[in-house]
């Protein structure tokens, strides 16, 4: 993760602390995208943005290491399968100086995406972290996460459109720490899936539920993953 960081902290630099070039002309306004390939079952697929491959052979679960930088404005993303089969394609628009997360999700045959922005507020102490949580395990109903032992946290919650991903955009302060964190099914206090993760301090995180609701074993079941921006 070390990649990211340095590219958030240069890409930062541009943006904030050197907009003017030399000669006193005003640079290009930058946006920074952080593209994550959460849909199940794509495999070995191009991820182009604004018409450059970011991207090769890319399949479920790859997280990146870095921000990828454009000028700010109207943009592009598109996913094609092996075949060079288009999987999604969709226009977009980012503002000068902001960080989002394209996260791709549902099955490789209705593949969508849900875009946020992302904070670069990092915790200023190595104890302390940010987390905020989603669900894009697709078609998912009303299922909660918690921390074992402590009780539920993100109650109900059901596969993510871009109107909830919108609402629950916010980041919960926690310490830094390894986790044990459940999943719960609609009236079940029995966890479906424990999973054991590190927050390591002065960081941001989204934490999510991914891979089939209906899936118990295999690269697609049901669990929990985790994205570090920075």
């Amino acid at each position: 993760m070390k990649k990211r960081t340095l590219a958030i902290a240069a890409f930062a630099a541009i943006i904030f602390a050197g907009c003017l070039k030399n000669d006193g002309s005003v640079s290009t306004p930058r946006a920074g995208i952080l593209v994550d390939l959460l849909s199940p079952d794509a495999n070995n697929t191009t991820i182009s943005l604004n018409g450059n491959t970011i991207g090769s052979n890319v399949s479920y679960g790859s997280i990146p290491n870095f921000y990828n930088q454009l000028t700010a404005g109207p943009s592009n993303i598109r996913v094609t399968d092996v075949v060079l089969t288009t999987l999604f394609d969709k226009n977009f628009t980012t503002d000068p100086g902001k960080f989002y997360s394209v996260f791709l999700v549902d099955s490789a045959s209705n593949m969508n995406s849900i875009i946020v922005t992302d904070s670069v507020d990092y915790p200023g102490t190595t104890d302390s972290v940010k987390v905020r949580f989603y669900n894009f395990a697709p078609y998912s109903q009303g299922l909660s996460v918690g921390i074992k032992d402590s009780g539920k946290i993100w109650m109900s919650r059901s596969f993510e459109s871009q109107t909830s991903a919108n609402a629950y955009n916010t980041f919960l302060p926690m310490k830094a720490g390894t986790y044990t964190f459940q999943i719960f099914s609609p009236y079940s206090a029995t966890s479906v899936k424990d999973t054991a993760i590190t927050f390591d301090g002065k960081h941001i995180f989204t934490l999510f539920i991914k891979g089939f609701a209906a899936d118990t074993t295999g690269s697609t079941a049901l669990g929990l993953g985790v994205v570090k921006h920075g």
